[in-house]
């Protein structure tokens, strides 16, 4: 073989490696970016809500979220400062217990503001849906627990 020969031989390879490195990415990230725009289709679409369910749904969904969304913020701010105290003071076991009961409170807070939430989505199904509902909050309750968390809290608290 030439050597013109040879790099022309190089480079197809290296350029059918590359559409193939090309089409490979495309393929493993195609399921991200095709996803719906709409970022509420997990339960529509895993319930088959009907058109007025889903708006329904969607207009429940901002609400619950436009409540939590405080008290998720006010509590993430207070484990912030709870755990920014280790190592810059000495601090009273009783003090610790009564700043951890605050969090533990908005935690609740935010449990109890989260199943109200779901009972309104329930209200929203029919009998049928419902025990799709159920099914999809029991395999959730799993991963949270699998992950330490539930719904009032976030993985990295």
């Amino acid at each position: 073989m030439n050597n013109p020969l040879r790099y022309r031989i190089l480079i197809g390879i290296i350029i059918a490696l590359v559409l193939l490195n090309a089409g490979l990415l495309f393929w493993i990230m195609w399921p991200r970016f095709n996803r719906s725009h709409q970022p509420h289709s997990f339960l529509t679409e895993k319930l088959d809500f009907t058109q007025e369910q889903q708006k329904e749904y969607k207009r429940l969904k901002e609400a619950h979220f436009k409540q939590i969304r405080p008290m998720m913020d006010k509590m993430q701010r207070d484990k912030q400062a709870f755990f920014g105290q280790v190592g810059k003071t000495t601090v009273s076991d009783s003090a610790l217990l009564k700043q951890a009961r605050k969090i533990e409170e908005q935690i609740a807070q935010v449990d109890v503001r989260t199943y109200r939430h779901f009972e309104k989505i329930s209200a929203l199904c029919t009998p049928e849906q419902r025990k799709k509902l159920q099914q999809v909050l029991k395999e959730r309750r799993t991963r949270w627990a699998r992950r330490g968390h539930g719904p009032g809290q976030k993985p990295d608290q």
